[in-house]
């Protein structure tokens, strides 16, 4: 004959109840994604707005996305505005125009983004996503897993010797990794990165009020000055295995890129990453040695 139990199913249920009210209260809620994308009135831009659109729009991204778009105008496009009212995207709409002398495209673009942000007071992590380019739906859900106060670099596709360009990383010792290497065509950068290929949290901005693309750099350096600045920060370095295992994004999507040396099918970084450099003596076309202070990445 079995004991009968001190605790009804009623109470069972209660005490389980409550625990998983806690646990929706207490457990830690990732941070909003800010999507920064300048545009420009050209022929292809609207579909290419289109399928950001969508992109953005995906079932678990609703109220977790903020998109601010900002055109190369002295006003908004009415097109472009009412594209915008037809997602189901929360979105801010900027215009800020690029002075004729400008070397730099989408410069003052990005950088009236960061002002707005800065003032706003609004919390979450800050990607720049061309309109033109191409992003795997993984993207955005894995660049929520990045700490508010810290900043982020990923592997971009449609460049690069190997079809990408970004960091190779080095086997995590006590959590911390260090990149070792780049693969990259155009490497004689700090941060071998494109403009899509790092984020960065607005308690960076909020530490480092100034921080923005500085009209001053040479061309193809805007990326590498601007993370040096955020080197110069408190902000902290992390990799998101997720991200770097494969090509999330791909820029310029709509022109073809010219080849490469090699790549996945499946746009995996693990095959280019075994034909990295050996030695410190190899030259490897395709890859870079990176500086040796480069600050360490802990893993997340």
């Amino acid at each position: 004959m079995s004991r009968p139990s001190r605790w009804p199913a009623a109470a069972i249920g209660l005490a389980l109840g409550i625990l998983a009210l806690v646990y929706v209260v207490v457990r830690p809620v990732p941070p909003r994604l800010i999507v920064v994308t300048p545009t420009r009135d050209t022929l292809s831009r609207y579909a290419h707005m289109t399928t950001l659109a969508q992109a953005l729009a995906r079932p678990g991204l609703y109220g977790k996305v903020l998109w601010v778009v900002v055109e190369d105008a002295a006003e908004p496009d009415f097109a472009i505005n009412d594209l915008l009212d037809t997602t189901e995207v929360d979105y801010h709409y900027l215009a800020a125009q690029s002075p004729s002398d400008s070397e730099h495209r989408g410069l003052a673009q990005r950088n009236a983004a960061l002002d707005w942000i800065a003032s706003s007071g609004i919390e979450g992590v800050i990607y720049f996503a061309d309109d033109d380019n191409a992003y795997r739906p993984s993207l955005w859900r894995g660049l929520r897993r990045l700490p508010i106060s810290s900043y982020t670099i990923l592997p971009v596709g449609n460049v690069g010797y190997f079809g990408w360009e970004g960091p190779i990383w080095s086997e995590p010792v006590g959590g911390k990794s260090r990149i070792e290497q780049w693969t990259c065509d155009f490497c004689p950068r700090r941060w071998n990165v494109d403009m899509s290929g790092f984020a960065f949290g607005t308690e960076v901005l909020r530490q480092s009020p100034s921080l923005r693309f500085n009209a001053s750099s040479r061309s193809g350096f805007l990326e590498t000055d601007l993370l040096q600045r955020i080197e110069g920060t408190r902000a902290d370095l992390k990799l998101l295995p997720e991200l770097t295992e494969a090509v999330q994004v791909w820029h310029n999507l709509g022109t073809p890129f010219r080849g490469a040396a090699f790549y996945d099918a499946s746009w995996t970084t693990v095959g280019t990453v075994g034909r990295k450099m050996q030695n410190a003596s190899d030259i490897v076309l395709g890859f870079s040695w990176s500086d040796p202070d480069l600050p360490l990445a802990t893993r997340i």
